[in-house]
């Protein structure tokens, strides 16, 4: 699932449908009754609803599903005026969902317990909320999850993302000067995946972790990650495996007015076609 960018308009209470899938990875065997639950770490004001899998007549959040086969959720997200209190239409707050599917059989032990589960990003910018002045908010927008193969025979392989940077420091006045905004990365949670290179000013030669961003403006790096195969088992092409990265930007030596748009999770799922 991508990340969530919504608007809440002056005066308006707004709700959004979430189509969240879920699988029976199986490639055969008896069919699997799943259930999704769904959580969060917003405000408390924010409402997910429980998720419904159809049929409409007798929704429940519970589904059968053959081995190999989807079903689509719906997942209801209400958010009410002053819920958030982004500093500027540049920088929305975040927050985020995460979703978990298990089998319902009694006793079982899943092979891939990691891509049971799925956060996104939900970013927020509430009109209600007064637009303030700041010094030094910086942003790091949202990455979509990464979804990548290595192919048979090879035991390394690399994947470039862009992670962006915004300088949002627009009230009363875009900034004048730039922000040093200085960029790291969190493989911690990902074995077997390594930076080969982070450069967020392309402008200066070799790797730069940092780039001057002028008031209300963005700038986009380049990350690119070496994989190896040997720490990754992929059970069946419906079952990745997965992790999750995490990348943070912010100006050193600076406490930002809004810490939570700071950091992005990158999800990652890797299918290792040597292990099919």
């Amino acid at each position: 699932m991508r990340p969530l960018n919504l608007t809440v308009p002056v005066g308006r209470t707004i709700t959004k449908n979430l189509h969240v899938k879920v699988i029976n990875a199986d490639i055969a065997g008896n069919p699997e009754n799943i259930r999704l639950t769904a959580a969060s770490d917003c405000p408390s004001g924010v409402i997910i609803g429980t998720p419904q899998f159809p049929p409409k007549v007798s929704p429940s959040d519970t589904i059968w599903l053959r081995a190999g086969i989807k079903g689509t959720a719906i997942v209801p997200v209400t958010i009410h005026p002053m819920d958030f209190a982004n500093a500027n239409h540049k920088a929305p707050s975040r927050c985020t969902l995460t979703f978990t599917a298990a089998t319902q059989v009694a006793g079982n032990t899943d092979p891939a317990a990691a891509n049971n589960t799925m956060t996104i990003e939900m970013n927020v910018v509430d009109k209600n909320a007064p637009e303030i002045a700041t010094a030094h908010e910086s942003v790091i927008q949202s990455m979509a999850p990464l979804k990548m193969t290595i192919p048979r025979g090879k035991l390394t392989f690399s994947k470039t993302v862009r992670p962006t940077v915004t300088n949002a420091d627009i009230i009363p006045a875009p900034e004048a000067s730039s922000d040093a905004i200085h960029v790291s990365v969190d493989l911690s949670g990902c074995p077997g995946i390594t930076v080969t290179t982070l450069d967020m000013d392309r402008n200066i030669t070799g790797g730069q972790n940092t780039v001057a961003v002028g008031g209300g403006k963005s700038a986009s790096g380049l990350l690119q990650l070496s994989f190896d195969s040997s720490a990754f088992t992929t059970r069946s092409k419906l079952s990745p495996s997965r992790c999750t990265a995490m990348l943070i930007a912010a100006v050193p030596n600076n406490t930002e007015p809004d810490p939570t748009n700071n950091m992005t999770r990158l999800i990652i799922d890797v299918i290792d076609g040597n292990d099919l």
